[in-house]
């Protein structure tokens, strides 16, 4: 849990490829509404069970939803300045070219066009803001936020669509939206999400 913005936000970790499962073994009406529905990436869940989950916004939705339903729970996915205000001091002022480049370098999947998720352990980098949230540290990895398609880069803190532009232009999640039905998968990215809980701040 984490003091911010004049509320107390309780945060997930990153949601996993297993937890996901878990969902969809629970939720065979949205597995099977989601077969209906045009032009949505797969789901990507055959890697490590215990990597962080890649899937769409709907399916973010749909996890916190049923998360809810089973336990609950009000959660929902984060905004955009409770995610930056959590990331804190891992969000860089500036990047330059040379920071931007390199990042670029260290690719984060292999196999995602087969379908397949593996993941390269050399730069699956993950660090631990000091409000406590552990954020994967790539240019290739991004978070689902709550506008609908927003997305936001974990190393940089930009719009996660925009990670090219980084060291030019560090364009906000909200205003430049990822498309809801992908993964991440056609940028050979992954797009994961967290759960956030809102409290009162008890004066």
């Amino acid at each position: 849990m984490a003091g911010i913005l004049g509320k107390h936000i309780c945060f997930s970790p990153l949601i996993t490829a297993g937890q996901m499962i878990r969902f969809l073994k629970d939720s065979t009406d949205y597995v099977a509404h989601r077969r209906t529905l045009f032009d949505v990436d797969p789901l990507v869940l055959d890697g490590d069970p215990a990597a962080p989950a890649a899937v769409t916004w709907y399916d973010a939705k749909a996890y916190g939803r049923w998360i809810k339903r089973v336990q609950g729970i009000p959660v929902r996915l984060a905004t955009e300045e409770e995610w930056l205000a959590l990331a804190g001091a891992l969000i860089p002022h500036k990047v330059s070219k040379a920071e931007w480049k390199k990042a670029c370098a260290q690719r984060l999947p292999a196999d995602f066009d087969a379908l397949k998720l593996r993941l390269n352990p050399a730069n699956m980098v993950m660090e631990r803001s000091e409000a406590g949230m552990e954020i994967v540290r790539s240019a290739w990895f991004g978070e689902w936020l709550q506008g609908e398609g927003a997305a936001i880069n974990g190393l940089f803190g930009c719009s996660q669509y925009e990670v090219g532009y980084a060291a030019i232009n560090r364009v906000s999640a909200g205003r430049a939206a990822f498309s809801p039905r992908s993964n991440g998968r056609y940028k050979s990215m992954m797009i994961g999400f967290r759960l956030v809980y809102e409290t009162e701040v008890r004066k």
